[in-house]
């Protein structure tokens, strides 16, 4: 749920985070498991019985006591996101201000994580192109090289269609 919604390395970032989608306050933090146990505990007794997953009454709204619950398989399927829906991204996350900035988010993230530049310097110095002006085409710098070959087509996406959340079935 954390790594889904906060790191922009995990594969489902793009879901959820890229999206805006957060986790609550109080399922964050050193009590944070302790309070989600404790408030999902609760909710399982009004949950039907079978297998269960972990699902958002609001897909599009935060991880909170107000908004999961349990679901069967068929019921968290039901409200799968299928198609591609237009949204302006996120301002509020490193991730949407790339994108806004016109820069590929990987690379943003690892100036600001690995290079240890200020997210400000991050997102306004242009990508450099050997013998081309800044930012006039993006290859592949050693950060983006790690990315699988899903991933890379998925990062390309991105820059092709910024601003949109695409589908959990994008290949």
């Amino acid at each position: 749920m954390h790594q889904r919604c906060e790191d922009i390395s995990s594969p489902n970032y793009l879901y959820y985070g890229g999206c805006g989608i957060k986790v609550c306050e109080r399922w964050s933090g050193p009590d944070g498991y302790r309070n989600f146990v404790d408030d999902m505990n609760e909710a399982i007794a009004a949950a039907p019985f079978g297998p269960l997953f972990l699902g958002r009454v609001d897909v599009n709204g935060p991880y909170s006591p107000e908004n999961c619950r349990w679901e069967t398989w068929k019921e968290l399927i039901a409200k799968r996101r299928t198609a591609i829906v237009a949204v302006s991204p996120n301002q509020n996350s490193l991730y949407g201000r790339a994108l806004l900035a016109g820069l590929p988010p990987a690379q943003v993230y690892a100036r600001v994580k690995k290079l240890g530049w200020t997210e400000e310097r991050a997102l306004s110095t242009p990508l450099a192109s050997r013998g081309k002006a800044p930012g006039s085409h993006h290859k592949l710098t050693k950060f983006d090289k790690h990315l699988t070959s899903w991933e890379t087509r998925r990062q390309a996406w991105q820059l092709e269609h910024p601003g949109e959340c695409p589908s959990e079935d994008f290949e």
